[in-house]
């Protein structure tokens, strides 16, 4: 019933067909092998390996050159042009991250034994059991440009569950954020962003008594650079993951906890002696499933892309032609990050989740962490959610959906 795909060890993600949609084959160990001859160049163009290996990060998550041809020429993403749109998002950024450190500068430092690195609900919810004495812990928020909204209603919890907290933003330098409008070049936008982490890496070391930092920074290119230079002196770094997905590959922290046997088996193959920890056992079910009603985890966000929205939305009508067929409520929960209108005729989820729920999801994380009902995953030929989640979880093909309803 489930789907069976062999997967060799040696070639985790070895999928064809994935070959023609970037928006996810970007996240796959096959295409960010190749990022090794960029690698091999940085090691020689810059002073550090921290900053060849942040470079390497930064070209897999941003140049839109090595994503359409993986194999191209390193001169070429040095000068690869940066679009006004996002000259200007990075302005803006400037000055938001300006205006937040104010807020940084005028708290009291000297006493913070732990900080708590977010930017939203999740991130200090993950690590809400682990704050010490409310007195030596701090809790920074940075600018979250996803959504505005839900950054501020973070800010209004902390200060009704009485946190200790502060705004913090990067410092970027005016000189960089000139070299960068004048070149707008990939290498420049690097250069700009690389020096900012480092500045805020000697920031928290001013934190005397620092003992440790807790963050969910798998997304950001330069974390590597800020978490290695506080392990080294000897400020522990713990991170958790914020998601199933696979970014920047050269990533560093003292104790990373992950989803899945995927997620850690993609990070140790650039990091060989990074120490996972393993969050969450395979959830395999046996039919019958037994079920009378089914949410649908929604993936789609403000920075989703047109493959994804597509294959989402072909899925979801799916489900709901078949719950429509066999007498099966359906409704579909929102990202928090999602903006505008879903594009559906399902309902949105408002109510309670029971035993009797089957939540359904592409490649959520709600697979692992709701914990009422029972969960599966959809697996497409466009999305390789068995890449994602790894072997042995409750993964059905697109092509088999209707088998969970007999």
């Amino acid at each position: 019933m489930f789907c069976q795909v062999v997967i060799k060890k040696k070639n985790l993600l070895n999928f064809g067909v994935v070959l023609s949609y970037p928006d996810f084959y970007y996240r796959s160990i096959l295409y960010i092998d190749n990022v090794k001859p960029i690698l091999n160049f940085s090691k020689s163009y810059f002073s550090s390996l921290d900053e060849a290996e942040s470079f390497c990060n930064f070209v897999v998550m941003n140049s839109s050159i090595y994503r359409s041809d993986t194999k191209c020429e390193t001169n070429e993403i040095l000068k690869e042009n940066v679009r006004a749109k996002k000259v200007f998002s990075i302005v803006l950024k400037f000055f938001i991250h300006k205006l937040f450190r104010i807020h940084y500068k005028v708290k009291t430092k000297n006493k913070v034994e732990q900080l708590i690195k977010t930017w939203v609900e999740l991130n200090y919810l993950t690590y809400e059991d682990r704050v010490g004495n409310i007195s030596k812990s701090l809790c920074l928020v940075l600018p979250f440009p996803l959504s505005v909204s839900r950054q501020l209603k973070y800010v209004l919890m902390l200060r009704k569950l009485r946190v200790r907290y502060c705004l913090y933003g990067l410092g970027y330098s005016m000189r960089d954020l000139i070299t960068f409008l004048l070149k707008r070049d990939m290498l420049s936008l690097f250069q700009l962003e690389y020096n900012a982490n480092g500045k805020s890496a000697s920031e928290f070391l001013k934190c005397k008594k620092l003992k440790e930092i807790l963050v969910m920074d798998d997304v950001d290119p330069f974390s590597c650079v800020v978490n290695k230079h506080l392990s080294l002196n000897k400020i522990r770094v713990e991170c958790t993951l914020h998601g199933v997905g696979t970014y920047a590959p050269f990533y560093f922290a003292d104790i990373v906890n992950v989803f899945n046997e995927a997620q850690s088996e993609y990070y140790k193959r650039f990091r060989p002696n990074l120490i996972t920890n393993t969050l969450y056992e395979p959830k395999k079910l046996d039919f019958p499933i037994g079920f009378d009603n089914i949410v649908f985890y929604s993936g789609l966000s403000v920075t989703t892309g047109d493959l994804n929205r597509m294959v989402e939305e072909r899925v979801l009508g799916l489900l709901a032609d078949l719950c429509n067929k066999y007498s099966v409520e359906i409704r579909v929960k929102l990202h928090p990050n999602f903006k505008g209108v879903y594009n559906s005729s399902v309902k949105k989820f408002d109510g309670l989740i029971s035993d009797n729920t089957l939540n359904v999801s592409l490649y959520s994380t709600s697979y692992y962490t709701v914990k009422v009902g029972k969960s599966i995953l959809i697996e497409t030929k466009e999305i390789p959610t068995m890449a994602l989640f790894g072997t042995g979880e409750s993964i059905i093909c697109e092509s088999n959906l209707e088998s969970i309803f007999k």
